[in-house]
């Protein structure tokens, strides 16, 4: 299946979740929903041996919309106009979005800033690496921000979450 398809059709992105979730037992949509869902968790990690090389980006790709779509439905990225962004990060850039900004603090967040929708979980997959030495990478559970009970007693704070929702 191309990439492409799954660009123009919605219903196949699910499809490649479901062949995943086969392929694994039926184990991954229950495991990454779980881990999602649980504050002491919040994160899955995912190493698919094998599919390791740039020229498999398409199959990067792929594994990518089967995992996040066993999770739920992804938002539409305006930069990109598809379900998902791919970008190149470059030494030298001048692009005005900080994502592919080498040298700068990458902020995760969901929080829906550039988008219309509700953003419940964010999908990153880094699909290759060249010339890079050093560097840090640090990820701050939510329950670690110093400013969480301030923001989260905040009425604007208040929204349902879909994957709650579902998993009712």
């Amino acid at each position: 299946m191309a990439v492409q398809a799954l660009e123009y059709k919605s219903f196949l992105r699910f499809r490649v979740g479901k062949i995943l979730d086969d392929l694994c037992g039926e184990s991954v949509a229950t495991v990454a929903v779980k881990d999602v869902l649980n504050r002491a968790e919040g994160a899955l990690l995912i190493n698919a041996v094998g599919v390791d090389d740039v020229k498999q980006a398409d199959e990067m790709v792929k594994l990518a919309t089967a995992v996040a779509h066993l999770i739920g439905r992804s938002n539409f990225d305006a930069m990109s106009g598809q379900y998902y962004a791919r970008f190149v990060v470059k030494n030298v850039d001048n692009s005005d979005s900080y994502l592919r900004q080498p040298h700068r603090v990458m902020e995760l967040h969901n929080d829906g800033t550039y988008v219309e929708e509700i953003t419940d979980y964010v999908l990153m997959m880094k699909i290759d690496e060249q010339n890079m030495q050093g560097g840090n990478s640090l990820l701050l559970h939510l329950d670690d921000w110093e400013h969480l009970d301030h923001y989260f007693r905040h009425p604007l704070a208040r929204r349902p979450n879909a994957l709650c929702r579902a998993a009712e």
